[in-house]
């Protein structure tokens, strides 16, 4: 029954990625694993998308988590072991917009209560 709880999830993820999730973002699919990696385009950093996702309760892991030296990264790891399937569409939908406003906003991460407002 745990198997079948995962492959929804896997299935719910790969199609809210593929219609959520910017263009420039590029991704990979695990191979029987629970976590995605995901990556900026060059020149971005994770450990600055990671702020800005923490600030709009969205969880993300930034790759310098798993670097041994913790240097930043442009990569950053999902895992769908601890969400709900029915929550995967609207939280991917969310990480999309900021992604779309960090990447437009030169990796910067602050957000204005207005533009906050107007995007979710």
């Amino acid at each position: 029954q745990v198997n079948i709880a995962y492959s929804e999830r896997y299935k719910t993820i790969i199609k809210s990625i593929k219609k959520h999730m910017p263009k420039q973002i590029k991704y990979i699919l695990p191979e029987g694993g629970l976590n995605f990696w995901f990556s900026l385009p060059s020149g971005y950093s994770a450990n600055e998308l990671y702020k800005l996702c923490y600030k709009n309760k969205i969880a993300i892991a930034p790759g310098s988590l798993f670097d041994v030296w913790q240097r930043d990264t442009r990569h950053f790891r999902l895992s769908i072991a601890s969400i709900h399937n029915d929550e995967i569409d609207s939280g991917i939908s969310k990480l999309g917009k900021i992604i779309t406003y960090f990447l437009k906003n030169n990796g910067k991460d602050s957000i204005s209560v207005n533009l906050y407002n107007n995007l979710f």
